[in-house]
């Protein structure tokens, strides 16, 4: 069965927004665990301070990342959720399901990383704070 079908309704088109039909999502940070990176990645790849470097260890940080898969409340994680409810006047649900996290080596002589988050949706800077969450907890 195809993925995706195309339909030759402008009306239709234009009022499929891909925030509220898609029904899951992948999101991912680009990280550079090495003491050194090349300048070029700067602006989009996460490059951690030389001390953080030294205390991160892949698998460990792979297993933390693990966690997060299922369905949990993510409170903790949202970003303005507060400032968001009260310009919408919409309270929204924290509940959200994780359905796969996961630690992607790209490039492991050059320290290169990426952390893959597939789920059903996510919340303000959720990711962001989801992953910046694990690489402190992974510091011990």
């Amino acid at each position: 069965a195809p993925c995706l079908e195309l339909v030759n309704d402008s009306e239709s088109v234009h009022a499929w927004n891909v925030m509220r039909k898609s029904r899951s999502k992948l999101y991912s940070y680009r990280l550079c665990l090495a003491d050194a990176m090349d300048p070029m990645l700067r602006h989009e790849r996460w490059q951690l301070d030389n001390g953080w470097v030294a205390n991160i260890d892949p698998v460990s940080l792979k297993e933390i990342l693990a966690e997060y898969e299922g369905t949990h409340d993510f409170v903790c994680f949202a970003g303005a959720l507060e400032a968001n409810e009260r310009k919408t006047g919409v309270k929204v649900s924290t509940i959200r399901t994780v359905r796969k996290c996961e630690l992607v080596c790209e490039d492991a002589a050059r320290g290169l990383y990426r952390v893959d988050i597939y789920l059903d949706g996510a919340l303000y800077k959720m990711v962001r704070n989801l992953v910046g969450t694990a690489i402190d907890v992974c510091q011990g």
